[in-house]
Order: C-alpha cells, then sequence, then structure tokens
C-alpha cells in the first residue's frame, strides 16, 4: 500500500486557512493561484522517527511556536511606553558590549549556495519576513529555488543567515553566524561582493559601529565605481539573461545612494560629491511587488532621474520615491555644513522642496490592506522629516544644550562604550544661524513650530500600522533625533514661543504632548531592541535624558 502520510511541510496561508498544500518550493501552487504571500516553516510533526538519526552539529531546531511567533506583529505594549522612574534601564542601555569586527576577515570559501532550497532555512525566512522589505537589494524569496540560486555566492546565504538571527528571540543566537558572514570581507571582487559589502555596514551601523560601518560602506561604493556599477549598461551585463538579477544590480547601486545619505546624515560627516559617482541616467528601482513576485514589465519610458521631471511622478514606484527624498537629505545636509552665515534663503527654497514632496507622496496605505504600510513610502516620510528637522533646527530658539549635561553623564558612566548615540552628538554640532531672530520674532517662532512639528510626524511613524520590529535599523536613529527635539522643547525652549504650557481644545496640555511623545519613542526603541543593540543603549540614553530633565 502506498504511504500516505501528510506532507511534513506546508506553508504558512495554507496552515493558517487549514487547506492542503502541495508544498512546491519556492511558491505552493495555491498560493500561485491566489497572488499570497508563501512562507514556509518547518513542521516538527513528521520530520522524526525512533530511528531517525542525530541532528548535525550546528543544526537549528525551531521552536514549536515559532510559526505564531514568526507572524505576530503586536509589538507596542502598553508596559513598553511606560517611563515609571522606578524602571531599570541599566542592563538595556550598558550591558552585553558589542564585539568587535574579526581583526582580520575568515578566509573566503569559493562554494555557491546549497543545493538544498533555501526556502527551507529559518533564518532566511526572517530575513525575508523582516530585513529585506526594508533594504530589497538580494533576489526575492522566489528566484531562492530557481536557477539563479546557483549564482548566489556562500557568504550572501551567511550574510542573510545572520541578519535573521538578529530576529530569533534568543539572547546571543546570532554570534553563530557571524563569523561565516564576514567571509565577504575576503571574496573576489564582483557585484555580490558590493551587495555584501552594504548589508554588513547597515548592521554595523545598527551596532552603534559608526567607523566599522562607514569604513564598509565606503569600501562598497569604490568597488561599485570600480567595477562600472555606476554604468546604467553594469546590470543588463551582468545579468546572465534575467531580469530579476538585473534588477537586483540595479538597486543594489541604488541602495548605495540611500544608505550613505542616512549615515552621513546620522554620522554628522559630510556627503560624498554627487557628481562623482551618482549617476543621473541610471534607470530607477521598479515597483516592490513586480520585484518580488518576479513580474517585471519594462518601463515605457525608463524612469532615471534625469527625466523624471519629465513623467508623471504617480506613476514611479515607492523606492524611487525614497532615492528622491535621500537627494533632498543631501541637499539639507550641504545647506547645514556650509560656511555661508546667511542661508535663510536657501531654507525657504528646501521648506518649499520638502512640504510639495509630501504632497506629490501617494498614500501609504494600500487601498484594502490596513494591516501593512509600504516600507520604502514608510523610508520617505522618515528621511523627509529627519531633512526638516535639520534645515530648520539652526534657525529655531530650541537650543539642544539642554540635555548636554544629562548626555555627558551618560558618556561618563559608559566610558567603555564608544558610540553614546551619535545622533545627539549629530544634532549638537549643527552650525546655528548667524542671523537667529529675537526669541519672540515670527520668523523665529516659525522655524521652532516646523522644528517640533516635524519631530511630532517622525515619532508619530512609530504608530503606523504594521511591526516596529521589521523597520530598517536606521529608524532607532530617527526616534534618538525625535526625542532629542520633544525633550529640548519640553526642557528648554522659551515657552511664549512655543507655548509648551498652552491647553488645546481637548484639554490636553502642550507639555503632556511631548511627554507622550517622548515615551512613544522609547516604547519604539524598547521593540527594535529586541534585534538591535543600538537601539537598547539608544533608549536607555532616552530614558537617562529624560528623568535629568523632566
Amino acid at each position: 500500500m502506498a504511504d500516505q502520510r501528510p506532507s511534513p511541510l506546508a506553508c504558512i496561508p495554507c496552515r493558517s486557512r487549514h487547506v492542503k498544500c502541495d508544498a512546491r518550493m519556492p511558491i505552493c501552487t495555491r498560493c500561485r493561484t491566489s497572488n499570497s504571500d508563501c512562507r514556509y516553516v518547518r513542521s516538527r510533526r513528521g520530520l522524526r522517527n525512533r530511528s531517525s538519526p542525530d541532528p548535525p552539529p550546528g543544526h537549528v531546531d525551531l521552536l514549536p511556536d515559532f510559526t505564531t511567533w514568526l507572524n505576530n506583529t503586536i509589538d507596542l505594549d502598553p508596559e513598553f511606553l511606560s517611563l515609571d522612574p522606578s524602571i531599570d534601564v541599566n542592563g538595556d542601555a550598558h550591558s552585553n558590549p558589542i564585539p568587535d569586527l574579526p581583526p582580520s576577515p575568515p578566509a573566503y570559501t569559493p562554494s555557491v549556495a546549497e543545493s538544498e532550497p533555501l526556502a527551507h532555512d529559518g533564518m532566511i525566512q526572517l530575513y525575508y519576513h523582516h530585513f529585506h522589505r526594508s533594504h530589497p537589494i538580494l533576489l526575492p524569496r522566489r528566484s531562492l529555488a530557481s536557477s539563479l540560486c546557483q549564482h548566489i555566492p556562500a557568504y550572501i546565504t551567511h550574510i542573510m543567515r545572520y541578519i535573521g538571527s538578529h530576529y530569533y528571540p534568543q539572547p546571543g543566537f546570532s554570534e553563530a553566524f557571524q563569523a561565516s558572514a564576514y567571509t565577504a570581507l575576503s571574496a573576489p571582487n564582483d557585484g555580490f561582493k558590493v551587495q555584501g559589502l552594504l548589508l554588513l555596514a547597515i548592521l554595523e551601523h545598527s551596532y552603534g559601529h559608526e567607523e566599522t560601518a562607514r569604513k564598509l560602506l565606503k569600501e562598497a561604493i569604490q568597488l561599485a565605481c570600480h567595477l562600472d556599477m555606476t554604468s546604467p549598461t553594469f546590470a543588463r551585463s551582468h545579468s546572465r539573461g534575467s531580469p530579476i538579477l538585473e534588477e537586483s544590480w540595479r538597486r543594489t547601486y541604488w541602495e548605495l545612494v540611500v544608505v550613505e545619505g542616512l549615515i552621513s546624515a546620522f554620522g554628522g560627516g559630510p556627503v560624498l560629491p554627487s557628481y562623482k559617482w551618482i549617476n543621473d541616467e541610471m534607470q530607477l528601482p521598479c515597483d516592490e511587488k513586480a520585484y518580488n513576485f518576479e513580474q517585471l514589465k519594462p518601463p515605457k519610458p525608463s524612469a532615471t532621474l534625469s527625466t523624471l521631471p519629465d513623467l508623471d511622478l504617480h506613476h514611479i514606484s515607492p523606492f524611487t520615491y525614497r532615492i528622491l527624498a535621500t537627494q533632498d537629505l543631501r541637499a539639507v545636509l550641504q545647506v547645514t555644513q556650509c560656511l555661508d552665515p546667511d542661508t535663510e534663503l536657501q531654507t525657504e527654497t528646501l521648506d518649499a522642496r520638502l512640504a510639495t514632496s509630501l504632497m506629490r507622496l501617494p498614500s501609504s496605505l494600500p487601498e484594502h490592506d490596513t494591516a501593512t504600510v509600504d516600507e520604502m513610502v514608510f523610508q520617505t516620510l522618515m528621511i523627509t522629516y529627519l531633512s526638516l528637522i535639520y534645515l530648520h533646527h539652526p534657525h529655531s530658539t530650541i537650543r539642544l544644550a539642554s540635555y548636554h549635561s544629562t548626555t555627558n553623564a551618560t558618556l561618563a558612566s559608559s566610558s567603555s562604550s564608544t558610540s553614546t548615540c551619535t545622533r545627539l552628538r549629530t544634532l549638537q554640532s549643527l552650525p546655528l544661524s548667524a542671523h537667529i531672530p529675537h526669541h519672540d520674532s515670527p520668523a523665529s517662532n516659525t522655524h521652532s513650530q516646523k522644528l517640533l512639528r516635524a519631530a511630532d510626524l517622525l515619532s508619530n511613524l512609530a504608530t503606523l500600522p504594521s511591526t516596529v520590529l521589521s523597520r530598517t535599523p536606521f529608524f532607532t536613529c530617527a526616534l534618538a533625533i525625535a526625542a532629542v527635539v520633544h525633550v529640548a522643547a519640553l526642557a528648554g525652549g522659551p515657552p511664549s514661543s512655543l507655548a509648551i504650557k498652552h491647553e488645546d481644545a481637548t484639554g490636553v496640555g502642550k507639555e503632556q504632548s511631548l511627554k507622550a511623545r517622548i515615551e512613544l519613542g522609547v516604547g519604539a526603541l524598547q521593540v527594535l531592541g529586541r534585534a538591535w543593540p543600538l537601539a537598547r543603549r539608544v533608549r536607555g540614553e532616552m530614558v537617562d535624558m529624560y528623568r535629568g530633565r523632566c
């Protein structure tokens, strides 16, 4: 009699609907028909029997409730939004020192990805479930079981596992994946190495290793220029005939542009001159759904930065909006870093430009699904609000000296840490306008109100649908900047100009509103801290700063 036992593997959508799954890789028949997001988690039933051999060394046996935990989107628990004076944050802020980058990279292994379907790997599932949507440069998950998989170097899959392991709820779990991920440092120079260096730079930044992140990013940009990745012809000539791989190379280039702008903003360093490596003739990324579902269609006409003003902005991808927001951020940083003592006219021009970009941005919520918010649109909003903060702070009356003493005390208590939140240092170092008006003048009041409004909108991003944990690690820095502005406004700004003591029509005072936003930021950092060490450290510093000033 034929073996009629059920398949030990079924995708999550089929399990949730309690229907049969044919377990085809990478997309089962039902999910392909319904165009659902097909995800797999190994079942604990039917995989072993008494005669089954012991698992090989290094095998990760997933938790019984792994599927439930993987899809849990409840993040902002009420307890995280409380700043009870008795709360102990020392463990979050200063414990578990972050290991340094290995002094020399491990030996590179030239093997390609494993022949076993990567869709079975739990850590890679976590990578795609949480991280890929924030930085979508690698091949989409559907491509892992295609012929393209054989071209993926082993170190890329190691990096995916290393990133994914940060979302696994076990302290120290990711350490086992670190060494193999950094074999990318000694890999041959090609486009995949650019992807690996870029992802490692984002990881190092999420640990608070600013200098290492900058070094890895700089190496990735230099390698991309050396390989002529900045040329519009690179993607097609290295695509192996696959439009998906071609799109992946273009996305890698544009992700370098975005990440370089963010790290320059958060770290306080100068931005690289755009004329040296940003090519306005490079084709812009396609829509996220088309890429992830492998439904690419040739754009008509091809959208580039040089032709974009002539196109209907409603037909460009969310990734492109994110690129445009980064270009605006670069323009703001160039103004704030220039030596011109009078930048009021430039500030007004950029303020109008940023306001226009927000008006043109399409709705971030899909028409029929309010459970998620497009990550590219989310980051576009985040970057634009950051630009407004950097733009208006030098002209406002909100001085950030109100928290300097608290920050210095934090530094003294954690001298072993090399990166008390660089976001604090960045805002402190922003040049102040030589023509700041009197505290009660209309111009001063306008800049202060716009600064505070931008910080409000930035912190409000934590309340949007979808899980905070799956947001980009850079959201840590954005939340820190918003909290710094709110604490400075609460503790230092002149009440007459900001009306901090004024109560609105609902009877809720501005002071209480500021405190609520600070607590919201701390709660969101608590969630991000489940994955990223920098978020845990920054949260502790935010709580210390809040207690010291309020």
